[in-house]
């Protein structure tokens, strides 16, 4: 029984790519400290929960899409080796949707409604653009943008400064979003892939610092992140 359960519980663990949830809190943590002038805010928090409950409910139906390709080119992964039922799984998808809407309702209204759009994007992407080679990057950075305005949305109305941030950030994601597309052809791509991923964490670093105020300790604690990531990646893969 010990062994099964051990399974189970790393295959979820790797159906949620631990190494990339330490990149998910500094995009709504950046987006949000631009929009109050680098000041804190408790509205900070569920912002933050909102993005990392979005991007896990992403990643497993990210995987859930992907069953039939994966059970021909990565069986070892959680849904296609069994470790993690696929009704288990959809139902985790759901949960961290309810938990995303339930966060940013506690906020405001824009906020829930920033947070339908980025469920739905993520949606979109996972269900229908991801088989385009074109549409597919456009649409994970659009996901990966909106994380940043959701930060923002918990503050108010996003500034030039906050808009930008977003889309610096939806364009880094799009190209590493790209990338990835190769990854079943070249062993060493998925490695690369997750570099890029945690590479994300100096971008938000930078941001938080252009937002001045207590900015600079925002941007220490996600530069702090960086080395916990890369040791999580030696167990875990990112893509």
């Amino acid at each position: 029984m010990g062994a099964p359960r051990k399974i189970r519980i790393l295959g979820l663990l790797q159906l949620l790519r631990p190494p990339n949830l330490f990149t998910v809190p500094g995009d709504p943590l950046c987006g949000a400290l631009l929009t109050n002038g680098g000041r804190w805010s408790w509205h900070i928090l569920p912002a933050v929960i909102v993005s990392l409950a979005a991007y896990c409910a992403g990643l497993v139906i990210n995987d859930l899409a992907d069953y039939k390709e994966d059970l021909r080119d990565r069986p070892g992964r959680p849904l296609p080796s069994g470790a993690v039922p696929r009704g288990v799984a959809l139902a985790l998808a759901g949960v961290f949707v309810v938990i995303a809407l339930a966060a940013a309702a506690f906020v405001n209204l824009v906020l829930l409604m920033l947070a339908g759009l980025l469920i739905a994007e993520i949606l979109w992407y996972n269900l229908m653009a991801k088989k385009n080679p074109v549409i597919a990057p456009v649409a994970m950075g659009l996901c990966r943008g909106l994380s940043v305005l959701v930060g923002a949305a918990a503050i108010g109305p996003p500034p030039p400064l906050a808009i930008t941030a977003a889309a610096v950030v939806a364009l880094y994601i799009a190209v590493v979003t790209a990338l990835a597309r190769t990854e079943t052809r070249n062993p060493r791509i998925p490695l690369l892939i997750g570099a890029l991923i945690r590479g994300l964490l100096f971008i938000q670093a930078g941001m938080c610092l252009l937002a001045r105020g207590h900015g600079w300790i925002a941007s220490l604690l996600l530069l702090a992140l960086w080395p916990i990531s890369r040791l999580v990646a030696s167990r875990f893969y990112a893509s």
